[in-house]
């Protein structure tokens, strides 16, 4: 993949696990480079070495600037990116290096190569970053192993395989294992459907796996019983109502409280899926980013366990994109797993450890399932777990 200068990124980044990040050149390019990848306090970057003495003793966003001389204390212990545009003085720069005897260097070009969308979570924490994606991945690998092992066809192994690396080094581009894009949850024919089928759409967000299964079922002859639909955000509430509504040419009652809408076919909930029945802080965008969390944001939603809301309902498929609430929320439905064993579609990349925790807990709730793994986007988000039982 990408041949000589890929290589090189990843030594970059095995190489900043134990070394101090350096920059070169404390001029327009080096602001850019730190501005797009890095965030205050700017932890990661020691110090920048610059060949002008006027700027030595100055700084750059709260970063020393020194003369390249500093380098010469340890030039094992530091890795120094070149944060330069012009060719001419990158090649003299790497001279300079080398007669210095400073070992690790790059250009700061490398960094094309990193994810940006996932690099910081809300919080200004790294997520998905070079810094903690490798080791992250290096302290795991007997689980990964062990979910590589239970997966049942090669073209799942090899998008896997791709899984574990990029994730591990934090590669932005997921274009060479992309498969069936943006129809993720029903994708290569890995399910079979019968009559009576009961979908639950976790994370509604508009209703469109809903009204997307239902559409296929109708083509290959068959009619969806019933879905339930889970989307706690209050505009994609009223989307998914609003367009299966409009598909089934019906009018849903809503409940007193207007939390809830039923009719015949469907059931739509304005709650998330968890591990317990409580209110819970809540990010409300109004799009797919909505979500649970920590902090105090001045909105509380319902989250409920789907073993309590589908007592007595013989599901038979299960599709869950829950933006990071996605293994509490199988903890709340180990019951109805464990009782109905239904179709799996799973996102896996919400957090770095859905990669192997979500396959590992559905293996342990069904020994039976047959596992499966494909990837629907450019980008690191839409890897998807398929499970299902063989009748």
């Amino acid at each position: 993949m990408y041949g000589k200068f890929y290589e090189s990124y990843k030594q970059f980044v095995e190489e900043i696990q134990t070394r101090k990040l350096v920059f070169f050149c404390a001029g327009w390019r080096c602001l850019e480079v730190i501005h797009q990848y890095y965030r205050f306090p700017y932890e990661e970057i020691a110090f920048i070495c610059d060949n002008m003495p006027e700027k030595w003793g100055g700084s750059v966003y709260n970063v020393p600037v020194c003369s390249p001389d500093k380098l010469l204390e340890n030039p094992e212990r530091y890795v120094v990116l070149i944060a330069v545009n012009d060719n001419f003085a990158l090649k003299r720069i790497m001279q300079q290096l080398e007669e210095m005897g400073v070992p690790h260097y790059y250009s700061a070009a490398i960094l094309n190569f990193a994810n940006m969308i996932e690099r910081y979570d809300t919080e200004g924490r790294r997520k998905y970053h070079e810094f903690n994606t490798f080791q992250r991945i290096e302290e795991n690998m007997e689980k990964i192993q062990r979910v590589r092992g239970m997966l049942s066809d090669r073209k799942s192994v090899e998008i896997y395989d791709q899984y574990i690396e990029k994730v591990k080094y934090n590669v932005r581009d997921y274009s060479d294992i992309a498969d069936d894009l943006y129809e993720h949850y029903f994708s290569d024919g890995i399910f079979k459907y019968g009559n009576d089928e009961v979908f639950v759409d976790g994370g509604a967000f508009d209703g469109d796996d809903t009204i997307w299964l239902a559409s296929e079922l109708r083509r290959q002859g068959i009619k969806l019983k019933k879905s339930l639909c889970f989307e706690p955000d209050a505009f994609n509430f009223g989307k998914t109502l609003c367009n299966l509504e409009k598909h089934y040419g019906v009018e849903a009652k809503l409940n007193t409280r207007q939390d809830m809408a039923e009719s015949e076919c469907f059931s739509v909930y304005r709650a998330g899926l968890y591990n317990e029945n409580k209110g819970i802080s809540f990010c409300e965008y109004g799009a797919h980013s909505s979500r649970f969390t920590e902090e105090d944001m001045g909105i509380s939603v319902a989250a409920v366990k789907l073993d309590d809301v589908a007592k007595g309902e013989e599901i038979t498929f299960i599709k869950y994109d829950l933006e990071g609430a996605d293994i509490a929320a199988l903890h709340g439905a180990e019951e109805t797993i464990k009782r109905c064993r239904p179709k799996l579609a799973l996102s896996i990349y919400h957090e770095i450890d859905d990669l192997w925790d979500i396959p590992l807990l559905v293996k342990e709730y069904v020994p039976e399932y047959k596992l499966f793994i494909r990837h629907h986007t450019v980008y690191l988000w839409d890897k998807v777990l398929y499970a299902m039982v063989e009748e």
